[in-house]
């Protein structure tokens, strides 16, 4: 699992970094993780649908609302995006539909634990073609407030 980390860190000074179930509360894993990315200064964009503002930063309602938004930078556009879930799994499946159009500017989807169910993952396999072997698919209990900075270690070398 650590080389698809490493991929999900690849270029990570270029790379937009959306979290989706940010949130305001720093109870929630969706804060604390939002909190990892700004503490190492990546760029981190909040995806929630109820909040204009998480942390001090533009959220956006939704995956395609931030894409939509980014469509006239040429730059952010090659650098692509990756995504941090932390949503429920038949929220997490719902994001993952709506990228089916997009799925060619995501370079890496990390799953927080509780986020994804079977469906969810199969999804991500056979629609988006978002595989484990591609090293474009992180599951199964690797959490990035634990795994992140190996990776980004990992990134820089």
């Amino acid at each position: 699992m650590s080389s698809a980390i490493a991929n999900f860190f690849q270029n990570h000074y270029k790379r937009t970094y959306l979290v989706i179930g940010a949130s305001n509360s720093p109870n929630k894993f969706g804060y604390k993780v939002l909190r990892w990315y700004i503490a190492h200064k990546l760029n981190v964009v909040p995806i929630n649908p109820t909040s204009k503002k998480i942390c001090d930063l533009d959220a956006f309602s939704s995956v395609t609302s931030y894409i939509d938004s980014m469509k006239g930078d040429q730059e952010k556009m090659k650098n692509g995006i990756c995504l941090s879930v932390i949503t429920p799994p038949e929220v997490s499946l719902t994001a993952m539909q709506s990228l089916k159009d997009y799925k060619d500017l995501v370079h890496g989807v990390w799953f927080q634990p509780g986020s994804y169910d079977g469906e969810v993952i199969q999804y991500c396999n056979d629609e988006l073609g978002f595989t484990r072997a591609n090293n474009k698919l992180i599951y199964n209990g690797n959490c990035i407030l634990v795994s992140g900075e190996s990776g980004l270690v990992s990134s820089n070398l």
